[in-house]
């Protein structure tokens, strides 16, 4: 985060930083309250929204695609010069790295169930955590 931090503090030397927002969740998930914050700030004011990364902004093609269509202004640290169709291609090899990391992290966990390990902590699996997942379960039912 730091390192994502001082990219964009770089990047805006000489202009304002209106507003910070930081998030932590994975690029994957769109649905990230700071991203959402972020973005509405930008749109409110009519101003540039600058990310560290493309690939921090989202890993979802149509994400992206859909922020370039609301005339939300953003630029990437890390692709200071892409117009919209660059924008669009770099969105597609992110989103596909999205789907491959998730492929060899399955295969890697498969691997090791198949090997004997066990996974997870089961010092962790007290009652606290089971009505915890229970929670989590019903709301992402709703």
């Amino acid at each position: 985060m730091e390192a994502q931090k001082r990219t964009v503090e770089k990047f805006c030397e000489g202009g304002q930083i209106l507003a910070e927002f930081t998030d932590t969740k994975s690029g994957k998930n769109n649905n990230r309250p700071e991203l959402l914050k972020a973005i509405a700030y930008a749109k409110s004011k009519d101003t540039l929204l600058v990310i560290a990364k493309l690939d921090r902004l989202s890993r979802n093609v149509y994400f992206i695609s859909s922020l370039l269509e609301s005339r939300v202004h953003f630029k990437a640290c890390d692709l200071p010069e892409a117009d919209h169709f660059t924008v669009h291609l770099f969105a597609a090899l992110a989103e596909k790295e999205r789907k491959m990391i998730s492929e060899r992290t399955k295969a890697a966990l498969q691997s090791k169930k198949e090997k004997g390990f066990k996974m997870g902590t089961p010092a962790n699996l007290n009652d606290q955590a089971r009505k915890k997942a229970i929670e989590v379960i019903q709301n992402s039912l709703k």
